[in-house]
């Protein structure tokens, strides 16, 4: 149960998982998210981030969990390198993530130098854009 939130409240809530993927884990990770939120009584969508990179799919009042694969040498996967290029531009119009619910799930390998960087600078942006986080920062290993 999240606190400060009902039962009806959570299993009304729309739930958006944004992937940013390069070899498939982050989006099939993503699928299974949401089927598993689609059994809770949530209302569930998964979404390459190809289709949202300056945060079209993002309002506020909705909640999203972002997947978020590292690549290369602490590089965004091609389908979220805009993503990121867009919410570190500092003269971009953010409004959009200001009340937006999130929380971010950072998809690595440890025996990489820049493990997981892509989540944690998303997770960390994100928060001092406005969003708003609605659980704790993740982190998968691949290793």
């Amino acid at each position: 149960m999240v606190t400060g939130i009902s039962k009806m409240q959570v299993k009304l809530m729309p739930l958006t998982i944004f992937y940013g993927s390069q070899q498939g884990t982050a989006a099939k990770f993503a699928k299974i998210l949401c089927e598993e939120g689609r059994k809770e009584g949530f209302i569930t969508n998964a979404i390459d981030l190809n289709d949202s990179p300056n945060g079209e799919k993002m309002e506020p009042g909705t909640a999203a969990i972002f997947c978020l694969a590292t690549h290369g040498e602490g590089d965004p996967t091609d389908n979220a390198k805009e993503f990121m290029k867009w919410i570190r531009d500092t003269d971009a119009n953010h409004d959009t993530l200001k009340g937006f619910k999130f929380t971010v799930f950072g998809l690595g390998n440890t025996q990489y130098e820049h493990y997981n960087k892509v989540g944690r600078d998303a997770n960390k942006i994100l928060e001092q854009l406005g969003a708003v986080r609605i659980y704790k920062y993740g982190e998968g290993d691949d290793n």
